[in-house]
């Protein structure tokens, strides 16, 4: 889908719209190809990670506040503060996770085991995005394994709770979610 500003795309792995029609949360991927803005999102926070290219430079807000984002190092901002965006080595990829601030609370993590084996997740998992290697989630009764580019949604009522990592170069993205501030 196109970027609010025009300037590019994202893929979106996950959606949730509060009854109102407005974003709740939102998980996606989006291709960075040139330096310019980010879109806005009023009253959202945002949680960013590179996962391909060396990384970028964020200036935030009129002051100027910047932050360089590096490849597997969360960056969390306010969505409503204009965010500029100067590449630091040519294009990126990067992982998205936009929560509506006065609805959720979300945080992301890099998991990146020495080993095969069994990891447990975060509490509150509820999002697993297997960027490289494989892994298996469960939740509940159901079980999934996941291979790079694939991505295990928990239901509603149930987090996502361990993986059995099975390749030792498995790095995996997991989105927590709370409700309320």
């Amino acid at each position: 889908m196109p970027w609010r500003n025009g300037l590019g795309f994202t893929t979106e792995l996950a959606r949730r719209d509060g009854a109102d029609g407005e974003l709740d949360w939102r998980v996606s991927i989006a291709e960075v190809t040139a330096d310019g803005p980010f879109s806005r999102f009023p009253g959202c926070d945002r949680v960013i990670v590179v996962v391909e290219g060396a990384g970028m430079v964020l200036a935030h807000g009129e002051e100027g506040v910047t932050a360089t984002v590096g490849p597997l190092a969360p960056h969390a901002f306010a969505g409503d503060v204009d965010t500029h965006c100067a590449l630091r080595a040519g294009p990126v990829r990067d992982f998205n996770l936009i929560t509506r601030r006065s609805r959720w609370r979300g945080e992301v993590t890099v998991l990146r085991p020495e080993a095969a084996g069994r990891v447990a997740l975060p509490a509150a998992a509820a999002l697993v995005h297997c960027l490289r290697g494989r892994a298996t989630v469960a939740a509940g009764t159901s079980e999934a394994t996941l291979a790079a580019g694939e991505t295990a949604l928990a239901e509603e009522q149930s987090p996502l709770e361990l993986m059995d990592v099975l390749d030792a170069e498995t790095t995996l993205l997991v989105v927590t979610l709370a409700a309320g501030r």
